[in-house]
């Protein structure tokens, strides 16, 4: 009588768990029907990507709305296959009695005709489905007229709210919600597959898993929601090829292998994914300074291949030269030719070494705790300073990888004594200095790895020396060999070599440039551990700490060789690092690894403790990893998902500036308008490469920087003023007893007291919501960590109060000169 009440019991839990299962998938089927609709204001910033050709927004009737003229059209996104909803209000206010004809014609449809009377309509399209998913497109057409003294070709007045929403049947949603049920199942067999089954978390893998996803989903800005799709049909594959790789581990190795290889597996494909993802998120235009200064260099290398570039090292210039020469041998000469094209090369380089460093440091983890690698990739894996230098084609994360690789192999020869791994870290080091000079500083890894060797392996004062001079000399030997192979003219332009970094080190040490002021008065140690709140999220950077902390005192306490080695290695070059007046983030980039593998240590020793340290390892690692990966996605799909702000600025421009304009820029930022020529860029069809006059305002000339008179000059002649980013505006007003002039500048701009007026702003950076991850005017944000790919974008205009004696007798008050240090 047992066994029914039993198959009863199954079947109940069963059916709970697929209840709980499809309960799951609610948030993502919210956040899906949310994404199918997409909604503009009439008249905001930003308009302007759906209404092409229309006139600037203006108020009639109390209503905010745009008129339309000749050609004017309306672009969306495509929301999805089959037909599609539009909702919108047209109005032909004071210029005919009687309804008006205007025709809507889609893109390969026939047009929609519409009657529009002077008073406002509401109207309900279906348009109907298309074969092909592309940008859907309306031109606007119908009769136009000119108002008397009004110069322009009026149609329809647009207003208030215009929406697009995919007509949905039963089937659309249907596909997803499988998909996702699909994902649920294949995370369920992974985690039954991998654990023990007795834990009840086990059975709530899967809906957890599509819980996350639904929320995650729901988090995401509306304008990213169509990155849903491609999901819901990605996660099955990913979580099917997961579900084999473990298999096929388990049946050959066993579950320990198989839960390691999968989880590390996994971490790898999602790190990554958000390095790789969109390496051209700046439309190939370069913004960064130094990635720019580089790739040029680099690009143009020619016989005899002397780089007179010394501020980086030679061999990531070879490197990716002789890469692009590679390409071009099947005849297509655009990797040489053109930079946007060049720079692909060195990103996919950034990204590829900090991929590794992935794998290096879960290595690192296993050769030491074994699940404290697997912990430390999915930490590194998020990490979101990490992901964002994988998108730079510069040194920095190519230097992280080679430091981690300095480390493990120093860590191998202090264990063991092999010549091996002697000659191993010795070409590691030689290597790493040829990347970039400052790669000396990695020199301690080896040192101590010969003392902690020294130490162990000799009994008397004559045996060690011996043993130290011995190996010292021969690896570095070895390592000086291999520096000069992979950079031959730090020997054959040694003075050169001299000169470069003599500069260098004066304004890491000194600050005294202007692109340096940002660090004026900044507090050594603590400007770093600030920014860290921004560059790996608050919950990487507590437990980090408490990880640091716990390392030093193993290496004390326990005298644990390993943990001295390492600790003191990665300390003495942050303790070096912290003190330079330089404090930009990227030199703390190499510490990362150490941060995520110190932390795995931590949690492995924690959940090996038993108790109730056990469950406050498990829930602290699961929060830290959980938060730093929603954290890097969100950074991923908020920056790099999304059109760079210097290019929206721009179309923005060339739709809305008059030919001609005097547009003035600050000194040393990017110039906009960008020039828009390429082929395929559709606005080459329409403008030529450069409609208006670009000056620039001088602020860091000394004859002009503190003139009232000039900045008078200068503004009252200029139609628009372009900031483009916060370098300026967010260091000046910081230090009013330095530079009086130039805060109280910016201070009396963002007021409206010289006369101009904001009329656009644009940006883009990581979201909650509506709620967007900032700091532009943060004082003590290190300006890199938004400047290069994610910078605010604002345009002035001139109005008729912005002259020469009124803009000069602004900046020369005494109210203005006393304004307080905090940011405008």
């Amino acid at each position: 009588s047992s066994q029914p009440i039993a198959q009863l019991q199954t079947t109940t839990r069963a059916l709970a768990w697929l209840g709980a299962l499809l309960l799951a998938c609610l948030p993502f089927w919210a956040a899906f029907q949310a994404e199918r609709r997409q909604g503009l204001h009439v008249g905001d910033y930003g308009d302007w990507a759906v209404l092409r050709g229309w006139y600037d927004p203006e108020m009639i009737g109390g209503t905010m709305g745009r008129w339309s003229g000749p050609g004017s059209t309306l672009h969306f996104a495509p929301p999805g296959p089959g037909p599609v909803l539009l909702r919108l209000r047209l109005a032909a206010p004071g210029l005919a009695n009687l309804p008006q004809p205007v025709q809507l014609s889609p893109t390969a449809s026939r047009p929609l005709t519409l009657s529009v009377g002077p008073e406002p309509r509401r109207y309900l399209l279906l348009l109907p489905a298309r074969s092909a998913i592309g940008p859907l497109e309306l031109e606007v057409a119908g009769s136009l007229q000119t108002p008397p003294g009004d110069p322009r070709s009026l149609g329809v007045f647009l207003s208030d709210n215009v929406s697009l929403t995919r007509f949905a049947a039963f089937h659309m949603p249907l596909a997803p919600l499988l998909a996702m049920l699909l994902s649920g199942l294949a995370v369920q067999g992974l985690a039954l597959l991998l654990v023990s089954r007795r834990s009840l978390l086990v059975w709530l893998a899967g809906p957890l898993a599509l819980l996350l996803a639904g929320l995650l989903g729901l988090v995401l800005p509306p304008d990213q929601r169509s990155l849903l799709l491609p999901l819901s049909f990605g996660l099955p594959l990913v979580a099917g090829a997961a579900l084999l790789l473990a298999g096929g581990l388990r049946w050959r190795y066993g579950s320990q292998v198989a839960l390691a290889g999968t989880s590390l597996a996994l971490a790898l494909a999602l790190g990554g994914a958000m390095r790789w993802y969109n390496l051209h998120w700046d439309g190939g235009y370069v913004f960064h300074p130094d990635e720019w200064n580089f790739n040029q260099s680099a690009r143009q290398l020619a016989p005899p291949y002397h780089p007179r570039f010394f501020a980086y090292g030679s061999l990531p210039l070879y490197m990716f030269h002789f890469t692009a020469v590679a390409l071009s041998w099947g005849g297509d000469g655009r990797w040489l030719e053109s930079l946007a094209d060049f720079v692909l090369i060195s990103r996919a380089f950034s990204a590829l070494a900090s991929t590794l460093t992935i794998a290096l440091v879960a290595l690192m983890g296993w050769h030491l705790g074994r699940s404290a690698g697997l912990w430390a990739a999915w930490l590194l894996s998020g990490a979101v300073l990490a992901i964002q230098h994988a998108h730079f084609g510069t040194t920095d994360s190519l230097l992280t990888l080679q430091m981690a690789l300095i480390a493990y192999t120093s860590l191998r020869y202090s264990e063991t004594g092999a010549r091996r791994w002697l000659v191993a870290v010795a070409i590691c080091q030689g290597v790493a200095i040829a990347t970039k000079m400052t790669a000396l500083l990695f020199g301690v890894f080896p040192l101590l790895a010969l003392l902690v060797w020294a130490s162990r392996s000799t009994s008397t004062w004559p045996a060690f020396l011996r043993h130290m001079l011995g190996r010292s000399a021969a690896g570095s030997a070895v390592g000086l060999t291999a520096c000069l192979v992979c950079a031959p003219y730090y020997l054959l332009d040694w003075q050169g070599l001299a000169r470069s970094m003599g500069a260098e080190f004066s304004i890491a040490s000194t600050g005294q440039v202007t692109y340096t002021y940002q660090f004026i008065g900044s507090l050594p140690y603590l400007h770093n551990l600030y920014n860290s709140l921004f560059n790996l999220g608050p919950a990487l950077l507590l437990l980090g700490l408490v990880a640091w902390g716990t390392m030093l005192w193993r290496a004390i306490a326990r005298r644990d060789h390993a943990a001295c080695l390492l600790t003191l290695g990665a300390g003495l070059y942050a303790l070096l690092v912290g003190m330079f007046q330089a404090k930009y983030i990227r030199y703390m980039l190499p510490l990362l690894p150490f941060t995520c593998l110190f932390a795995g240590l931590l949690l492995a020793d924690l959940l090996r403790a038993g108790g109730w340290r056990r469950w406050l390892g498990g829930a602290a690692g699961l929060a830290t990893v959980g938060l730093t990966l929603a954290y890097g996605l969100v950074f991923v799909l908020g920056v790099y998902a999304r059109p760079d702000p210097r290019i929206a600025a721009s179309w923005w421009m060339y739709q809305q500036l008059p030919q001609q304009s005097i547009v003035l820029r600050e000194q040393f930022s990017p110039r906009l308008p960008v020039a828009m020529q390429e082929p395929a860029n559709p606005l080459a069809e329409r403008f030529g490469p450069f409609l208006f006059r670009s000056e620039t305002l001088l602020l860091y000339n000394e004859g002009t920087a503190e003139s009232p008179a000039y900045y008078g000059q200068a503004l009252s002649q200029a139609d628009y003023f372009v900031i483009a980013d916060r370098s300026q505006y967010a260091t000046f007003p910081r230090f009013p007893e330095l530079f009086p002039v130039r805060a109280c500048f910016y201070r009396q701009l963002f007021s409206g007291g010289l006369g101009y007026q904001l009329v656009y702003q644009g940006s883009r950076g990581p979201m909650l919501g509506n709620w967007r991850i900032g700091g532009e005017r943060d004082p003590l944000l290190e300006e890199t960590f938004q400047v290069f790919d994610h910078p605010t974008v604002m345009i002035f205009q001139r109005t008729a109060t912005a002259t020469a004696p009124t803009i000069t007798q602004a900046l020369t008050t005494a109210a203005c000169r006393q304004a307080a240090r905090s940011p405008p």
